[in-house]
């Protein structure tokens, strides 16, 4: 799967952009798999802070492909 970035409206906490993997479909060239890496909601400014330190909080860090991920699909 490979990374895409949104473009300058999504941002992760620590301004990284925000993104998602994609891949075509295994099948179907008219089907393709979206992995969205979601990290919840912050309830608090500090925790808000903690966690732009930590891969749900920026996509510095993160690999331009990935292997495929389980899921319920």
């Amino acid at each position: 799967m490979n990374f895409v970035a949104f473009e300058e409206q999504s941002l992760c906490l620590d301004g990284s952009p925000g993104g998602y993997y994609i891949r075509a479909g295994l099948e179907e060239v008219n089907n393709w798999v979206l992995y969205l890496d979601g990290a919840g909601w912050c309830f608090s400014e500090a925790e808000c802070l903690a966690r732009a330190e930590t891969p749900s909080g920026s996509s510095a860090n993160w690999p331009k492909r990935i292997s495929d991920v389980g899921g319920i699909l």
